[in-house]
């Protein structure tokens, strides 16, 4: 595409005034490539030397086998040798004080298209596939026999009865989430009793959990709901959701019933170990900075590793998500109840899951999180040769952190604890983990020796037209970023682009919901004094949801309404519409400020 390539040219230009290199060489194998390749090489070959690059900070010099589709000058590869020349010596060994300017524009030049939305290929379609059944295909219950799996089961035990007891089971309210469902219903159809299992029935009675009220209709409602035996239960639909160009994401679309317990089950759970004892402050959901402060703290002082795991949804296995929770029998038989026992794949494969649940399972992501922080407990305690107590397992979490599959931990125990958690068939993504060195990166921050290296990135193509409402916000965000991250002329030019297409936008300060530019612009919108708010209007572009007619009454709408109690803004029409699918669009619209 050669306006991808135009934006390389500026992204260049502006790397290199901040790091005082020329920049006609390097973009020059960037057009050349992009033509003998295609935009394969900026969306995928790019992100794998950048790969390479930070496997070299952590090493402290450049593999014999690092960039192998890039001639070398020496030691060094050519592309980017102005840069790499002020981060490597000749020899290819990390500098003593390598410069943070050409660390960070390098991995801005590497990854500002990585994750560009485009469909995969069908064969890495396929690939992906492949590989979700051969993970499923490599778990299997051999880990009980491992010593260390015993340390596990014991600490999960202390974990769970002090952070998720028996009380209070009165506060879990089943409840629909925003996602999709393998019925492909509307917000609104969500509520419609059309479906429940044997096995739901048994912990959760549709009586109680189904039905909004105690009423003498009770059983007229019941029988319009199928209750389906565990033979005839519906698999999970796997699906792919764009990720990179080089892998899709995979994930496991649920029936309707099972995202509807899934989702107050998390609910209920997650205020409970955000708080508990043990995993307050280490096993989070809601705040990233806990792991990016760690982070960046540790770029400098290199007492803590920051570890990232690969497919780890899908290598989180049943028999480890049931001695987990084991010490609670009635929330894993909630648990156990709502979790899907098949997948569809795109193929029309049925299969038979061993691992607790993929991605798309409301439990998948609080499950994984649980698991990795116990088993990296237990792997402290047993090569510390302590006791397991309670006393043992508070000490030695108290500097392991979770963040879904962000992990951190001691830098000095980094490698045991990543033989541990692959012993027990998980596995540790090494390019992506950092105990050596001064680069650390976790929850989307990335950092060198206490300054900020994370690269600002193009999510989306430039739009058609002013329809295509997504593309033109998100490429307005990455102009944004990268102007505050001091690449203004590609952030200007990205600029000229979408005005082309959706008009001038106006500067805007960063708390108005209104299109616009976070820095000066000269444009200035329409301007209005409203008579009856008293105060100076302007016309703006603000990102705006469609609505569809999504009509409910009765007891679906009734349990609805049971269930939003306490939810501070509802839309007066809620039981008339919903959200439609892609309905995102801009209209011009009276704003109070900009």
């Amino acid at each position: 595409m050669k306006s991808l390539v135009d934006t390389f040219r500026h992204l260049l230009a502006d790397a290199g005034k901040r790091c005082d290199v020329p920049t006609s060489r390097d973009f020059k194998t960037i057009a050349s490539r992009v033509k003998d390749e295609g935009d394969s090489f900026v969306t995928i070959t790019l992100p794998s030397f950048c790969k390479d690059f930070e496997s070299s900070l952590r090493d402290g010099r450049i593999g014999p086998s690092f960039f192998p589709n890039f001639r070398k000058v020496g030691c060094r590869p050519a592309f980017l040798q102005d840069y790499m020349s002020k981060v490597f010596d000749s020899n290819g060994y990390l500098l003593d004080n390598p410069s943070i300017a050409c660390i960070q524009a390098i991995r801005q030049i590497c990854l500002f298209a990585k994750k560009i939305l485009r469909p995969c290929s069908g064969s890495r379609n396929s690939s992906a596939i492949d590989s979700f059944v051969r993970v499923e295909n490599e778990i299997d219950d051999s880990i009980q026999l491992e010593s260390l799996f015993q340390v596990f089961s014991k600490v999960a035990d202390i974990v769970i009865s002090s952070t998720l007891d028996n009380s209070h089971y009165e506060e879990l309210v089943p409840r629909h989430g925003p996602g999709a469902v393998i019925e492909k219903l509307t917000s609104n159809k969500k509520w419609f009793f059309r479906q429940w299992t044997d096995r739901l029935e048994q912990v959760l009675p549709a009586s109680e959990f189904l039905v909004p009220s105690v009423s003498d209709d009770i059983q007229d409602i019941l029988q319009s709901v199928n209750f389906v035996p565990p033979a005839q239960e519906p698999p999970v639909k796997v699906v792919f959701v764009p990720k990179t160009l080089k892998t899709p994401r995979v994930i496991a679309v649920e029936p309707v019933h099972m995202q509807y317990v899934q989702q107050g089950i998390l609910r209920w759970m997650t205020p409970r170990i955000e708080s508990g004892r043990f995993t307050a402050g280490h096993v989070n959901f809601t705040n990233q900075q806990i792991n990016q402060s760690l982070a960046e703290r540790s770029s400098v002082d290199c007492k803590l590793a920051t570890l990232d795991m690969s497919e780890a949804s899908d290598r989180v296995s049943y028999l480890m998500a049931r001695h987990l929770y084991k010490s609670n029998p009635f929330l894993w038989d909630m648990i156990d109840a709502c979790r899907s026992t098949k997948a569809k794949l795109p193929n029309g494969k049925i299969l038979s899951l061993k691992k607790f649940a993929s991605m798309g399972s409301a439990l998948c992501f609080p499950t994984e999180a649980l698991i990795f922080f116990t088993i990296i407990v237990a792997s402290r305690i047993a090569r510390a040769k302590l006791p397991v107590s309670s006393h043992s397992v508070y000490t030695l979490s108290r500097d392991v952190y979770v963040y879904g599959d962000d992990l951190i931990v001691p830098a000095d125990e980094a490698s045991a604890i990543c033989a541990d958690l692959e012993l027990l068939k998980l596995k540790v993504n090494k390019t992506k983990s950092f105990w050596t060195g001064k680069f650390r990166e976790s929850c989307g921050s990335d950092f060198y020796d206490g300054s900020k290296v994370t690269p600002c990135y193009l999510r989306r193509d430039l739009p058609a037209d002013r329809t295509d409402a997504s593309a033109i916000i998100s490429i307005v965000s990455t102009c944004n970023q990268l102007f505050d991250s001091g690449y203004k002329r590609t952030a200007i030019f990205l600029k000229g682009k979408i005005e082309l297409i959706v008009g001038l936008l106006p500067t805007v300060s960063r708390d108005v919901a209104a299109v616009g530019w976070f820095f000066h612009s000269g444009n200035y919108p329409p301007i209005r004094y409203s008579k009856d708010l008293h105060r100076f209007e302007y016309q703006c572009h603000v990102p705006t949801v469609r609505k569809q007619k999504d009509q409910i009454s009765d007891y679906p709408a009734l349990a609805k309404c049971f269930h939003i109690i306490g939810v501070k803004t509802i839309d007066s029409n809620h039981l008339l519409e919903s959200v439609g699918v892609y309905s995102l669009t801009l209209k011009r619209r009276w704003v109070s400020s900009i």
